[in-house]
């Protein structure tokens, strides 16, 4: 389903609106239902990226905002049809220090790394070993310049006509927008090229809104976001997931193409802070949650 609906938006943008519903209102209901992964505050998933594109269960990493010692930073869930999923705990590695308040994780294309993001925009490069849960962390460094007062809580990386691209966002808070930012980034020397920013708001939810709490870009170069409200660790929450815009890749030359947010979907019982995208015949989105007290859930947009 995601390069389908890329190849919407790359064709006519505000298409999507209407395509959405059909999409979504053929997937099975069981699919679509809200299934739990772990209670208590300890679990809520703040970032979520595929391990596996193609392979059942389908494997997932996911992070923890965590901030004490003694609770998960990492974890595997995997999914299985007509299964809850299975929630693995991964040992941060002894030697080194453990992260605080980890908000976004991505894939790092063309590589077996992973980059997760903690809230003040530093980057812990990553690998894991499925089998063992082994963690491998290397070469810490920082997102450009953040003003004071940024908290992130989305980055994402994708090759876009072949070069790769790091998005990242600050939430945003209420009347205060989420602030969008975008780069050609280097894996290997983890240089970032020149950082362009667009603010983004978003019409659902309101009152205390995070504008993005999450995003992730297709092979289109269409970027699906997350919003979500919070009012305390008990709630209420409320989410919703749009399409807010395409990006166009010309070498080192990056233009975001945003038009006004498309939902794709909402909640008004959880709060969402992590969206992946997968592949194929089955694709589509997956959805995590930091429901604070009541622990994290999953959604998939379309079964195995």
């Amino acid at each position: 389903m995601v390069s389908k609906l890329g190849g919407v938006w790359r064709s006519r943008l505000m298409a999507v609106g209407a395509i959405v519903p059909t999409l979504f209102s053929a997937v099975p209901a069981f699919s679509q239902s809200w299934q739990p992964v772990r209670g208590s505050i300890q679990y809520g998933i703040s970032g979520m990226a595929a391990i596996a594109q193609t392979e059942t269960p389908l494997d997932f990493l996911v992070v923890h905002d965590n901030k004490r010692e003694g609770e998960g930073r990492l974890a595997i869930v995997s999914l299985s049809e007509n299964a809850w999923p299975v929630y693995r705990p991964l040992a941060w590695p002894s030697d080194l220090p453990l992260p605080v308040d980890l908000e976004a994780l991505s894939e790092m294309p063309g590589t077996t790394r992973f980059a997760a993001v903690e809230s003040d925009g530093t980057i812990y490069p990553l690998s894991i070993e499925v089998e063992t849960g082994r963690v491998s962390v290397s070469n810490r460094f920082s997102l450009p310049e953040l003003p004071e007062g940024s908290n992130v809580e989305a980055f994402a990386l994708q090759t876009l006509e072949g070069t790769l691209v790091a998005v990242w966002a600050h939430r945003g808070d209420g009347e205060d927008p989420a602030r969008l930012y975008w780069a050609t980034f280097d894996p290997q020397t983890y240089q970032f090229g020149r950082v362009a920013v667009r603010d983004v708001r978003v019409p659902y939810p309101t009152g205390s809104v995070r504008h993005i709490s999450d995003l992730k870009l297709d092979e289109a170069g269409v970027v699906y976001s997350v919003a979500a409200s919070d009012e305390g660790n008990d709630g209420p929450f409320a989410s919703a997931v749009y399409a807010i815009g395409v990006f166009d890749v010309e070498g080192d030359n990056i233009e975001f193409r945003a038009a006004s947010p498309v939902p794709l979907m909402s909640t008004g019982y959880h709060k969402v802070e992590a969206i992946a995208l997968t592949s194929g015949e089955s694709g589509g989105l997956l959805l995590g949650t930091d429901d604070e007290s009541f622990g994290s859930f999953v959604w998939r947009s379309h079964d195995f």
